[in-house]
């Protein structure tokens, strides 16, 4: 389980630099079900991933690189990903 919450992360946190909009929303799940995870579990992590980044980062999140600086935004993401399991 925690080596597939791992992936699941990795793949998110990938995608996760162009994920602002709902074109952006689609391109996200796309990638993170191409990782083996289900599609309404990807949804679920990108929707719960939106709401604790933009009230961290604001709306422009997802074009941000500075994030994955921040050890916040990588407990947001391992966050997203274990509630949708």
């Amino acid at each position: 389980m925690k080596k597939s919450i791992t992936t699941v992360s990795i793949i998110l946190l990938t995608l996760v630099l162009s994920a602002c909009d709902s074109k952006e929303k689609k391109a996200f799940i796309r990638g993170c079900a191409e990782g083996l995870a289900d599609k309404s579990i990807c949804s679920c992590a990108y929707d719960k991933l939106n709401d604790d980044a933009t009230k961290m980062y604001g709306k422009e999140w997802g074009t941000n690189p500075a994030i994955l600086q921040d050890e916040r935004f990588f407990y947001a993401l391992q966050k997203a990903a274990m509630q949708c399991e």
